[in-house]
Parts: C-alpha cells; sequence; structure tokens
C-alpha cells in the first residue's frame, strides 16, 4: 500500500521511442502519464502542477483521459527537488474520482 496519493486531471498518455544519445548508449522506448494536479501552498494559494510519470500500464490510463483520478505514488529525492513515480506492477490502485479536480 502507498503513502502518497496523487489526484489530478489524466491529460496525455504518451510513448518516448527508443533513442540512441550522443556517446551511443541505447535507450529503451517507455510510457508516460500526464496528469495535471493542484497544490495547496503555504499562503492558501493553489498552483496548477503537470505531474509526468513512467508507466508500464498506458493501457490503463488511455481510456481515463479527462478524467480526475487518484493514484498511489512513490517520491524520492533527486537535485534538490522532490520527484514521484507511479509504482511497478498493475494499475489495480488507480481510482477514478467524483471530485472536480484541475
Amino acid at each position: 500500500m502507498s503513502m502518497l496519493t496523487l489526484q489530478g486531471t489524466v491529460l496525455n498518455v504518451l510513448e518516448v521511442p527508443a533513442r540512441t544519445g550522443k556517446d551511443g548508449e541505447k535507450f529503451d522506448a517507455y510510457s508516460q502519464v500526464q496528469i495535471m494536479c493542484r497544490e495547496t501552498l503555504q499562503n492558501g494559494e493553489t498552483r496548477l502542477s503537470l505531474q509526468t510519470l513512467r508507466t508500464e500500464r498506458p493501457e490503463a490510463f488511455r481510456p481515463l483521459v479527462g478524467k480526475v483520478v487518484q493514484c498511489p505514488i512513490g517520491a524520492f529525492a533527486q537535485g534538490g527537488a522532490i520527484r514521484f513515480f507511479l509504482p511497478k506492477g498493475d494499475a489495480s490502485g488507480i481510482v477514478v474520482s467524483e471530485e472536480v479536480s484541475a
């Protein structure tokens, strides 16, 4: 069970093609989902934030484009910023929400 839940509107599901870097290193293709979220700031204002997350299950998100969802996420620090990720495995934790989001 995830300790964090991301809620937002699914805007896009995309495939990033395989590529070769300048040094010849090969990178595999992967899928991403983009979710627009609302962040509440310390002063009470709201900031919109587009979260782009890798997913192993793009087919689980495609029918949800335009819908508000809640999904379990993990977090880690990278370069002074907090980055989020979707757990590997099945998409059973994705819930379509009745609430209105961004």
